[in-house]
């Protein structure tokens, strides 16, 4: 019986691989389907956010931003959908890898390593902002930023580290460093001056107003050195402007996909520029050093990937010169044709609501901070880093998650069982899980239950759906379009 039993397992499984090819046709069509499903659904449901007599600058601004949204939600409902009724367990292309690659020893010597932890700490691909607050270092560096006598040298080593080659990571340093300066440039100060200017009245009411002069913000000695940080700022963010205007800087699904290759070529154990359709888990993470960034350019050459220069940002950075440059004309007509200035605390005060004037001017910037108003606004595909510094594709909500709980699991004490993780490797008929055969054989029985009645079931659903929506499909404007 044990010699029949093993027998049959054996036929099973190589009838398994022979059926590979027809199990993923089925998860191509399948994953399809849904997609085509879930696109009819959102664009139906779009005709009620959107109205026809909008301009079309807003309408393509309300397409945007509900495309963005719904881009995270096709995803997770793709993958439930595939990893339930899929046959095969590799149903797509890069994507089955996207999971993989992650873990792994880092043997990087002492500068890359310091690069990748500075980088990943602050822009992690797999993380949020909630990751960032809960590592030392990420709570670290923001600290530095907040702090206005080191914020400028965070900011500077973080453009000195960064990949700059690519759209969305100089839009996001643009973004961050104007966001800073909303707060430390703008909200803080006059919160400080309005304590002060109370705390000068009273001053006066008590016979004392030398003390107004004396408690003045702008009679620190450290306020013409946060003057110049502030100078040094604005070049950082021309500069990086400039990098994005001499179209140096790639964007769009095309660089996502290049990264993505890029990534998974090294996380096969070798950098040579060819994935070899197979991530090494237990290869140590290769280091993002010069040949690494030799191969991304090529595959971003090969795939013709577009350079981009940041969609509307150009427009917050005019109104954001328009302001300065109007501050400046007003603060030198009032110094040249008035005598009120010509007093040292006078001049320094004005200096000192310049710069806070400007800082409150730099709040619209926000805006761009939102998670799908700001991707509405630039256009610009999100990236990260991953542990080695290496720039990739930033992870949707479901992968995140994922992440999340395989690294529970992979630190779960000895004993304890591991959480269940929303990415599995296995398939049926591969031969290449990690489970017991009990398990493989009733991971096989429930991939067949499924491949009956509950997947011709999804199929009719999905027909239904798709020509229930199709004949009230919003029509697209020819001015949005062109």
């Amino acid at each position: 019986m044990q010699v029949l039993s093993q027998a049959a397992d054996a036929i099973g499984s190589r009838v398994g691989y022979a059926m590979q090819p027809v199990y993923r046709a089925h998860d191509r069509h399948l994953e399809w389907t849904t997609r085509k499903t879930v696109s009819v659904t959102h664009k139906f449901l779009l005709q009620f956010i959107e109205d026809p007599w909008m301009p079309w600058f807003l309408k393509r601004f309300v397409r945007k931003a509900w495309r963005t949204a719904c881009d995270e939600v096709t995803e997770v409902i793709v993958g439930k959908v595939v990893d339930r009724f899929g046959w095969a367990g590799e149903h797509r292309k890069l994507e089955r890898y996207r999971l993989e690659g992650w873990e792994g020893s880092l043997q990087l010597n002492s500068l890359l390593a310091l690069r990748a932890r500075w980088l990943y700490a602050q822009m992690p691909a797999d993380g949020s902002i909630w990751r960032v607050l809960r590592d030392p270092v990420g709570l670290a560096i923001l600290a530095l930023k907040l702090q206005p006598s080191t914020s400028l040298f965070a900011f500077v080593l973080t453009f000195v580290l960064m990949d700059r080659t690519d759209e969305f990571q100089l839009l996001q340093f643009i973004l961050r460093v104007k966001a800073f300066a909303a707060f430390t440039d703008g909200a803080v100060p006059a919160v400080r001056l309005a304590h002060l200017y109370h705390g000068c009245i009273v001053s006066v009411a008590a016979g004392r107003p030398t003390e107004c002069l004396a408690s003045a913000p702008s009679a620190s000695s450290a306020f013409p050195e946060a003057l110049a940080m502030d100078g040094a700022s604005l070049v950082l963010i021309w500069c990086a402007f400039a990098l994005l205007l001499s179209r140096r800087a790639y964007g769009g699904k095309r660089a996502i996909a290049a990264l993505e290759y890029a990534r998974l070529d090294a996380a096969d154990g070798r950098v040579d520029g060819n994935f070899s359709g197979a991530v090494d888990s237990a290869a140590p993470v290769q280091a993002y050093d010069a040949e690494a960034r030799r191969i991304l350019d090529a595959q971003r050459q090969q795939i013709r990937v577009r350079k981009r220069t940041g969609g509307f940002v150009f427009f917050f950075l005019l109104f954001d010169l328009s302001v300065l440059v109007g501050l400046l004309l007003t603060w030198a007509i009032v110094l040249g044709f008035t005598s009120s200035l010509h007093n040292a605390a006078a001049f320094w005060s004005s200096l000192y609501h310049l710069k806070m004037l400007y800082g409150l001017a730099s709040f619209p910037w926000l805006l761009l901070r939102v998670p799908i108003l700001g991707e509405a606004i630039h256009e610009a595909e999100e990236t990260g880093y991953d542990p080695s510094g290496r720039l990739v594709p930033r992870m949707h909500a479901g992968h995140r998650h994922a992440i999340y709980h395989a690294h529970l699991a992979s630190s779960a004490p000895k004993g304890v069982p591991p959480l269940a993780s929303s990415h599995t490797g296995t398939g049926a008929g591969t031969g290449n899980g990690t489970g017991s055969p009990q398990s493989e054989q009733a991971a096989i029985k429930i991939q067949a239950v499924w491949r009956g009645r509950s997947v011709r079931a999804l199929r009719h659903l999905a027909g239904r759906v798709t020509h229930l929506f199709s004949h009230i499909e919003p029509q697209e404007d020819p001015a949005v379009s062109a």
